[in-house]
């Protein structure tokens, strides 16, 4: 009876030792697909996340570059209006009147286009400016409609008093407009420093 037990756990054993093998080789073989899966899911959302600050970084250069473009053009454009605006001080004129007028809108139009780029302080110094420069604008109007009167209707003594209190005015606003150009300068310097 004991020899057959014997015969009986051998038998089992043998048996138990091939199964052992196997189900370790199953365990080898169903562990290695799972680190295969792994590791394909891993160089996948790797990838996607590759893909996704690439296009960040393209959106951000485009952007910046954008950025960059936006500045140097308004930059040239209130080059422009500190022509008309020299203009304007220089002779009060309808023409001259009509082309700071023109440029105004012009501002005003791609300022409303471009606030997006612009930093916030920037734009509040830039619509600041625009404010300057319309009361400039409607001091040089009201300084031809004095000018039309004296000639038709007003006292000579009244207009001439009327007329130095708005070129007064004028002056201040063209000064005021020179302050800040100078100060917006200085900031898009820095600010295109950077950016480039």
């Amino acid at each position: 009876m004991i020899e057959t037990i014997k015969d009986l756990l051998a038998l089992i054993g043998g048996a138990g030792i091939i199964i052992l093998g196997i189900s370790k080789l199953v365990g080898s073989i169903f562990q290695d697909r799972l680190k295969e899966n792994q590791r394909r899911k891993t160089e996948e959302s790797l990838e996607r996340t590759k893909q996704i600050y690439a296009n960040r970084r393209i959106q951000s250069d485009r952007f910046v570059s954008t950025q960059y473009d936006v500045y140097i053009e308004l930059w040239k454009n209130l080059q422009g209006m500190k022509l008309s605006v020299n203009a304007l001080w220089d002779e009060v004129s309808e023409s001259n009147i009509i082309g700071l007028a023109g440029q105004l809108e012009i501002m005003q139009k791609q300022l409303n286009n471009w606030s997006l780029f612009f930093d916030s302080n920037h734009l509040k110094e830039i619509k600041n400016l625009i404010k300057i420069l319309e009361d400039f604008h409607s001091g040089k109007m009201d300084l031809i409609r004095i000018r039309h009167n004296y000639e038709n209707r007003i006292p000579r003594y009244f207009s001439e008093e009327l007329e130095e209190e708005i070129i007064n005015k004028n002056k201040n606003y063209k000064e005021q407009f020179e302050e800040i150009l100078e100060k917006i300068r200085e900031d898009f310097q820095l600010k295109l420093n950077r950016i480039a």
